[in-house]
């Protein structure tokens, strides 16, 4: 998994060919109580890994995500993205739209996730002349937007999607209590069963509101140290609607030498945002729109 760039989007052209709230200024007094921590204690690793995903993705919420991509050996790059979610018809479904830079501007991705594992994504490149297309990219990390290819497969845009056994999201590795900044956490190694680009991923869990305070990634089996580490500041953080949600995000891609740089506004979908947008036959043509000030941090 790497940060977004243009490169992305070239490679994928060849592989294809509810509510608002009051945001809490100062949310470290909201879960202060021993007996939540003793209580997410109590939970299996595999609850409090669902609890964290549920409160850091919620459905009819969007975001906007300017990333900053430092490196030793070339200038800034910066991208920015839109990013709405919406459960319908027993999937979520995710669509993420390029704002800048300016040479990947409009294009488009759809994601539809549905809960028997099944999903679909679908693409759409405003410089291509041609309809929207079912590709092979899923989105890898939505903080990132970043996507990686996951089949070989090229299907139209109104095609079913595949159909298989259920299989659960993730394999739990291990588990263990720590701390991150005096916090105290629950150290969590996770194995997705359907494939994600890496090979394990390690959450840091809060004890007190599942808030996900580091993300460790090993791209590798033989890894033994992670690639991408990614922490969020719990100062940086934010509650909208009961969610408590990040707003910055620092990536280190170790490999690279990379530091990317992630501001993130959250707020609902606006109201008026149709379905349309969340259909694969239609997802490019209706106009997003930005989100609420409300949700802007």
């Amino acid at each position: 998994m790497r940060p977004p760039s243009a490169v992305w989007i070239m490679a994928m052209i060849t592989a294809s060919a509810p509510v608002h709230s009051s945001l809490a200024s100062d949310i470290t007094e909201l879960f202060e109580s021993p007996r939540r921590s003793s209580a997410i204690q109590a939970l299996s690793a595999e609850q409090i890994v669902r609890r964290a995903f549920e409160n850091v993705f919620p459905s009819g919420f969007g975001m906007e995500i300017e990333t900053t991509r430092v490196g030793t050996s070339r200038e800034d790059e910066s991208s920015e993205f839109r990013v709405y979610r919406r459960a319908i018809d027993g999937e979520m479904r995710i669509l993420t739209e390029s704002l800048a830079p300016p040479e990947i501007e409009g294009t488009r991705m759809l994601q539809m996730e549905s809960s028997d594992g099944a999903e679909r994504t679908f693409a759409y490149v405003r410089s291509v002349a041609r309809e929207p297309f079912a590709t092979t990219f899923r989105l890898a990390d939505p903080f990132l937007c970043s996507w990686y290819d996951k089949t070989s497969s090229t299907e139209p845009a109104g095609a079913e999607p595949l159909q298989g056994a259920y299989r659960p999201p993730f394999q739990i590795l291990s588990r263990r209590p720590d701390k991150v900044e005096g916090e105290p956490v629950q150290r969590i190694l996770v194995r997705p069963l359907i494939d994600r680009g890496y090979d394990r991923l390690e959450l840091a869990i809060a004890e007190r509101d599942f808030a996900i305070l580091e993300y460790l990634h090993f791209t590798t089996a033989q890894d033994a140290a992670p690639s991408l580490v990614a922490r969020a500041v719990r100062e940086d953080m934010v509650v909208l609607d009961g969610h408590v949600l990040p707003t910055r995000l620092r990536y280190e891609d170790r490999a690279l030498a990379q530091v990317t740089v992630v501001s993130i506004r959250h707020s609902p979908i606006p109201p008026d945002a149709p379905d349309t947008l969340f259909d694969p036959r239609s997802f490019h043509r209706p106009r997003t729109a930005p989100l609420a000030p409300a949700g802007a941090q």
